[in-house]
């Protein structure tokens, strides 16, 4: 069946023009700048509303129940059709640093989910740890930080049917040749995070290959005028790439901008870090109590920062408002993690035709 999607505002990898979409069979046949428009089967008027390509969210734990500290081994097969409706088409389920026990236990209960999904496609885990810095826990707990060793990071990889794409370490670890030399064998992005790493950490890191940091100014060495760390390494090597949680409040809306201006547009990536609770006031993640405290899930013990309640759509919106491109933050929000992760989202001829469609006024989903 062929459908023509006319008077459309497409916005593709930072770009953003007018056209028309034919679509035979699923897949993208023609797009039409000018011109007579083709004949189909069914016409859809866009009424100039905006078609993007979908969200790929490399670093979320959870949301609407379902998460990888969920007791249902069908958790990600739930969350993937969830975060469809959302607009997601691929996500990295985050694995928190727990006891290694307990993170193979992990590990061996949802790698099996894999390939079976019927939403969001899952990309593979993203380990965040273990091998982190003790001073730069977040919602972790230091006697989970493990040292670097070739027999646990085997161990890890068993578990997860080699299913693991990513890996947040820090940078001053011991032993990080061997986590590279793993990394690379294994084709695992490591992501520099929970660090407090100095500039010459930090750098000793990147011509190992780090060159992507997890979730930009939280838990990592702040920015020094006698020494970069962390944040200021990030915004000082211009190859250097951040995630970073556009909610406003893990990270101030100028603290945001900030980085925005010192980064080129393909530098930028958008996530959630969203917990298992996203959707509820409170509940359980990492098997420790959270609630909602000024829109964002803190522990209830003690009140530190545990994760965000966001979606990737309501980030996008955030970047919008706070004077960011809207070609820019789709561009964040999908293209730059599709690549990243060996996906092409791109809208051409012979693609899929996976994209999404928003209201050019609100940015809210709009259905076909």
């Amino acid at each position: 069946m062929e459908i023509l999607y006319k008077n459309a505002v497409i916005i593709d990898g930072g770009k953003k023009f007018k056209a028309s979409i034919l679509v035979a069979d699923g897949k993208i046949k023609k797009i039409i700048t000018a011109g007579t428009l083709p004949k189909a089967q069914k016409v859809v008027d866009l009424k100039n509303n905006i078609l993007t390509t979908p969200f790929v969210d490399t670093h979320i734990h959870g949301s609407y129940g379902y998460g990888v500290d969920s007791d249902d081994k069908n958790a990600l097969l739930k969350l993937s059709l969830e975060l469809k409706k959302q607009g997601v088409y691929a996500f990295c389920p985050t694995v928190f640093t727990t006891p290694i026990k307990q993170t193979v236990a992990i590990l061996k209960k949802f790698a099996p989910s894999i390939g079976k999904e019927k939403g969001a496609k899952i990309i593979g885990f993203h380990l965040e740890g273990p091998f982190i810095s003790p001073n730069k826990l977040g919602f972790m707990r230091k006697e989970d930080v493990q040292q670097i060793s070739l027999k646990t990071l085997q161990t890890l990889w068993t578990a997860a049917k080699g299913k693991i794409v990513s890996m947040t370490v820090a940078p001053e670890v011991k032993n990080l040749n061997t986590l590279v030399k793993f990394a690379k064998k294994h084709n695992i992005l490591l992501q520099a995070g929970h660090t407090s790493a100095t500039y010459g950490e930090m750098l000793k890191g990147f011509k190992l290959g780090i060159n992507h940091a997890t979730h930009l100014y939280n838990a990592m060495s702040a920015l020094h005028h006698r020494d970069l760390g962390a944040v200021g390494t990030i915004f000082y090597l211009k190859d250097f790439s951040a995630e970073i949680i556009a909610d406003g409040v893990h990270v101030c809306p100028q603290a945001v901008n900030l980085f925005l201006k010192q980064k080129a547009p393909e530098r930028v990536f958008i996530i959630t870090d969203a917990l298992t609770p996203t959707g509820k006031k409170e509940g359980l993640s990492n098997g420790q109590k959270v609630k909602i405290q000024n829109g964002v899930f803190v522990r209830t013990n003690d009140g530190v920062i545990a994760g965000s309640a966001l979606t990737m759509l309501k980030a996008v919106q955030n970047l919008v408002k706070w004077g960011y491109p809207l070609e820019y933050a789709l561009q964040a929000a999908s293209t730059n993690p599709a690549k990243r992760f060996g996906l092409d989202l791109s809208i051409k001829p012979g693609r899929p035709a996976n994209f999404i469609m928003l209201d050019k006024k609100t940015l809210t989903l709009k259905k076909f």
